[in-house]
C-alpha cells in the first residue's frame, strides 16, 4: 500500500466593496514526502457597463518531484469579456485570449514537454425563442514546442455549433457539428466533424447516440 501524506498552506483575499469590479487572489503551498508545489492565482472583473464586462485571471505554479525527480512550471494569463444585454435575454457572447507556458519533466523520459501557446477562443449563445437554444464556438491555437531541442511551430483551428429544441417539459432533440483542423507538433493533422441527438429524462439523465451522460438539470 502506497501512502503520500500532504500538508498545504494557503492565505487568500477577496475585495467586493466596489460596485463596478471586484477582484480575489490566493496562494497556496504544498509539501509532502514526494513533492513539493507553490500556487498563485489571482483574478479581476470590472463592469464597463450594464451589458459589458472584462475579465481578467492569472495562474503560476510550481512543483518540484523530489523522489522521481523533475519539476513542472505552468503559468496562464488570460483576458477576455462578457456581453450580455439587460434589455433582451435573446443572446449573449463571450470571448478571451489567453497566454500559456508549460515546462513539465515529470512525465517520463524523453516525454517532456516545453510548450508556449497563445490561445484565441470565443462563444455565442443566442435563443429566437423559449424553446429553442443555439449556440456557436470558435477557437485558435498557435503554438511553439520546444520539448525535441527544436521550435516546432503550430496552428490549430475548432469551429462548431449546436442547436436543441424543447419537445416536452422531459425531452430535448438537437443537433451539433464541430470541426478541428491544423497540425500540432507531435500529432498529424486532423478535421473531424460530429453529429448528436439527446433526450433528456427526469432532469438529469441524457441520452445520445453516443452513450449516456449526466448532465445538470436546467432551471
Amino acid at each position: 500500500m502506497v501512502s503520500d501524506e500532504s500538508n498545504a498552506v494557503a492565505l487568500g483575499a477577496d475585495y467586493s466593496a466596489a460596485r463596478d469590479w471586484k477582484a480575489s487572489t490566493q496562494a497556496q503551498w504544498q509539501t509532502s514526502a514526494n513533492s513539493h508545489s507553490w500556487l498563485f492565482t489571482a483574478g479581476m472583473a470590472r463592469k464597463l457597463d450594464a451589458n459589458w464586462t472584462l475579465l481578467n485571471r492569472a495562474l503560476y505554479s510550481q512543483q518540484t518531484e523530489l523522489a522521481a525527480g523533475g519539476g513542472r512550471e505552468l503559468a496562464r494569463v488570460q483576458s477576455g469579456f462578457a456581453y450580455r444585454p439587460v434589455d433582451s435575454n435573446v443572446w449573449n457572447a463571450l470571448g478571451q485570449i489567453e497566454y500559456k507556458r508549460d515546462f513539465d519533466t515529470t512525465v517520463g523520459p524523453g516525454l517532456s514537454l516545453d510548450e508556449q501557446a497563445w490561445i484565441l477562443a470565443g462563444n455565442l449563445n443566442v435563443q429566437p425563442s423559449r424553446g429553442w437554444q443555439i449556440s456557436a464556438r470558435y477557437a485558435a491555437k498557435r503554438a511553439i514546442d520546444w520539448s525535441d531541442s527544436l521550435a516546432s511551430r503550430s496552428f490549430t483551428q475548432l469551429a462548431g455549433a449546436r442547436s436543441m429544441w424543447d419537445i416536452t417539459a422531459r425531452w430535448d432533440a438537437g443537433v451539433q457539428g464541430y470541426r478541428t483542423w491544423g497540425a500540432a507538433p507531435r500529432s498529424t493533422p486532423s478535421a473531424s466533424n460530429s453529429a448528436t441527438w439527446c433526450g433528456r429524462i427526469c432532469g438529469c439523465l441524457w441520452l445520445q447516440r453516443e452513450g449516456l451522460r449526466c448532465s445538470r438539470p436546467r432551471r
